[in-house]
């Protein structure tokens, strides 16, 4: 399936709003603007919502993020980039994020929801949703001839069920036979485990079960101390650099809480932080999630990347 490719920026607050620009693949560009005071509405709903909050209240949610953000000049660029690709079934669009203010970013624009489609953008294949971080660094080629390498680290002391999310990974997997070879990292895992596995095989895909979150607004991953039963809070920056020198790393999977949120005042999240570093493509989680939820999307994440119609597409 081709989808052309709608960026949109949000730029730093001018007075009472934030300038927008948005450049369609092929209906063009266009400028507008995403008021404070309808963002600062979003964020004051989404602080409210709870753990478990019905899909309505998630999709006035979204729908008030969509309203603001697609308006105009911008929603208009959107419906009309939408309506071309409504006379090819093969085509999508895939709107890419580029959000300058980290107030601004910390909020969930994957929850963006069209009333009018009744859908969230990034749950429909007609319009794929991601973040887009500009970098001074070319993007590495994800191309990848097979055997794919997948490192999956799972370090001790998580209290999660990883043994039952690990086997789900393994499953989706295994009919792939020799196209994909598997390595499981686990117990003590140290960030010097972590480096040296590195060092030892070229892997394309690592996939961390454990724990995320934040210390003096950094991001930082549960990994085991070097004493055992000791934990290190290793920050975003620190783990990145596992991958500076690892051009072969293709795809980061970060199956933790918060293993995506940024801070408001800087984007200090694993998942930016990765990216910087020059790995192409990373998916993480932007809130505390259930052990349930993380198990049913490491399954079928991997089922529909190695065996769909679409493979090999992550976004």
């Amino acid at each position: 399936m081709r989808h052309y490719d709608l960026d949109i920026w949000i730029d730093a607050q001018a007075i009472d709003h934030y300038p927008t620009r948005a450049n369609s693949e092929t209906m063009g560009e266009c400028h507008g603007k995403l008021i404070s005071s309808e963002v600062e509405h979003a964020r004051s709903v989404f602080e409210k919502l709870s753990s478990k909050v019905p899909e309505a209240e998630l999709q006035h949610a979204g729908s008030l993020l969509f309203n603001a953000l697609l308006s105009g000049p911008v929603g208009n660029l959107y419906q009309q980039a939408l309506g071309q690709v409504y006379t090819d079934k093969n085509a999508g669009v895939r709107v890419r994020l580029r959000i300058e203010p980290p107030e601004v970013a910390s909020l969930a624009w994957e929850l963006l929801y069209d009333s009018d489609r009744e859908c969230f953008l990034a749950t429909s294949s007609e319009t794929l949703l991601t973040r887009y971080i500009e970098l001074h660094k070319p993007i590495r080629e994800l191309q990848t001839e097979p055997p794919i390498r997948v490192l999956v680290v799972i370090p001790a002391g998580s209290g999660l069920d990883v043994e039952n999310e690990k086997q789900k990974i393994l499953n989706s997997l295994a009919k792939l036979n020799d196209l994909v070879e598997i390595r499981i990292l686990e117990g003590e895992v140290t960030s010097a485990r972590i480096s040296d596995e590195l060092v030892l095989a070229k892997y394309h895909i690592l996939h961390f079960i454990g724990h995320g979150g934040f210390r003096n607004d950094k991001g930082c991953l549960r990994l085991n101390g070097e004493r055992v039963g000791e934990s290190d809070l290793v920050t975003a920056k620190e783990f990145s650099l596992h991958f500076q020198d690892h051009p072969y790393m293709k795809l980061i999977v970060l199956n933790s809480c918060s293993g995506a949120e940024s801070s408001n005042r800087s984007l200090t999240g694993v998942a930016q932080e990765l990216v910087r570093m020059g790995v192409p493509v990373v998916i993480a989680m932007r809130e505390e999630i259930s052990d349930k939820a993380a198990k049913l999307f490491a399954e079928n994440f991997y089922y529909k990347l190695c065996r769909g119609f679409e493979r090999g597409r992550v976004d």
